[in-house]
């Protein structure tokens, strides 16, 4: 198998397509298992592999560590109630239009939403 093309979308995840060679596939003895259905017109078995960035890796290993899970369980909280609040308030699982711009419009609009009946809530104490 060998590397056929790498792609990488912009502050994404790279992406990496490797292929074999159509007659690799074919003498393989465990092919029925792998691709059975494959009629490798143009190559064999392909497989793409996505390789995150570095600085992801780096946080994944903080948040495993015992440190990393004890601040996570003192943040998610704190996090997760605007999120199951949007969802059971507003009834706002998922987004009602399509395109960036509108996303992203219908998205401001629930966080004002949220974000003035935080205010009023917190101004009246």
């Amino acid at each position: 198998m060998h590397l056929k093309t790498t792609r990488q979308k912009e502050n994404g995840p790279r992406l990496s397509l490797y292929v074999a060679q159509r007659e690799d596939c074919r003498s393989c003895p465990k092919r029925e298992l792998c691709t059975p259905n494959n009629e490798m017109k143009k190559h064999g078995r392909a497989v793409s592999r996505f390789q995150e960035a570095p600085r992801v890796e780096v946080f994944r290993r903080k948040m495993a560590s015992e440190e990393g899970k004890t601040r996570f369980k003192l943040r998610s909280p704190v996090a997760e109630f605007p999120h199951a609040w949007l969802k059971d308030k507003l009834k706002w699982v998922r987004v009602r239009v399509r395109g960036w711009m509108k996303v992203t419009a219908e998205a401001l609009w629930v966080a004002l939403v949220y974000n003035l009946q935080r205010y009023f809530a917190l101004r009246s104490c």
